[in-house]
C-alpha cells in the first residue's frame, strides 16, 4: 500500500525569475486559489484569471527550457531550514505545491514520484519521477541574509543541508496529457 505524504496547503506560481544579477528575490511568487497541471507545466487561478508559471513551456520568459515543469516542497523540510536559518516562510523556495507532512522525506523515498488525490474526487494525478531540486547559491545566500551571492566554498555546509530534497523536489507531470485540477486540500501519496 502506498504511503501518505500529507495534504496540499499552498499552491503558487512564479510570475518571473527569482534570481537576477546574483540576488534571490521571492517577490515574483504568487499564491493561487487553485491550479491546472499538464505536461507543459502549471497555471494558477488568481484575481479572476489564469496565469502561467514561469516554468510553463508556453511562458514568454520560460525558465529551464520548460523542462522543470513542476516543483513540490514539504513543510517538514521547511522546519529543517528554519532550525538552521531562522524564519523561513513556507513557499519562499519557490515550489509550486507545498504539502503539509509530519516528517522529512528522503530523495530515495520520493524517487518514484507522487500521486495527488483530489479532495473533490476525480482521477488521480501522477507526478513521477521526483528528484531533488538542487539549491542554488542565490537562495542559500538569501537564507543567510547576505546581500549578494556567496562563493560556493563559503556556503558548502548550507548547500549540503539544502540538498537531497530539503530545498524541494522536481516532479514530472510529463504523463499528464489533458490539464488536470490541483487544489489546496488535495492529498498526496507516494506513487506505488
Amino acid at each position: 500500500m502506498a504511503e501518505r505524504l500529507g495534504t496540499v496547503v499552498r499552491l503558487q506560481i512564479q510570475r518571473g525569475p527569482l534570481r537576477r544579477d546574483g540576488v534571490y528575490d521571492p517577490a515574483p511568487l504568487l499564491a493561487v486559489e487553485h491550479a491546472m497541471v499538464s505536461a507543459r507545466g502549471m497555471v494558477g487561478w488568481s484575481g479572476g484569471g489564469w496565469m502561467l508559471d514561469v516554468h510553463h513551456a508556453d511562458h514568454p520568459e520560460v525558465r529551464g527550457r520548460g523542462l522543470r515543469a513542476l516543483s513540490m516542497g514539504l513543510t517538514s523540510h521547511y522546519r529543517v531550514m528554519a532550525e538552521r536559518f531562522g524564519d523561513v516562510p513556507v513557499g519562499v523556495a519557490g515550489e509550486n505545491v507545498i504539502v503539509d507532512t509530519p516528517r522529512r522525506w528522503t530523495a530515495h523515498e520520493m524517487a518514484g514520484g507522487v500521486v495527488v488525490r483530489s479532495a473533490v474526487g476525480g482521477e488521480d494525478l501522477l507526478l513521477a519521477p521526483a528528484r531533488p531540486a538542487e539549491p542554488c547559491l542565490e537562495f542559500t545566500s538569501f537564507l543567510l541574509g547576505l546581500p549578494r551571492r556567496a562563493e560556493r566554498d563559503d556556503v558548502a555546509r548550507e548547500l549540503d543541508l539544502l540538498g537531497g530534497g530539503t530545498r524541494g523536489f522536481l516532479v514530472d507531470p510529463g504523463r499528464v496529457r489533458v490539464p488536470r485540477p490541483l487544489a489546496v486540500g488535495d492529498e498526496v501519496w507516494l506513487a506505488p
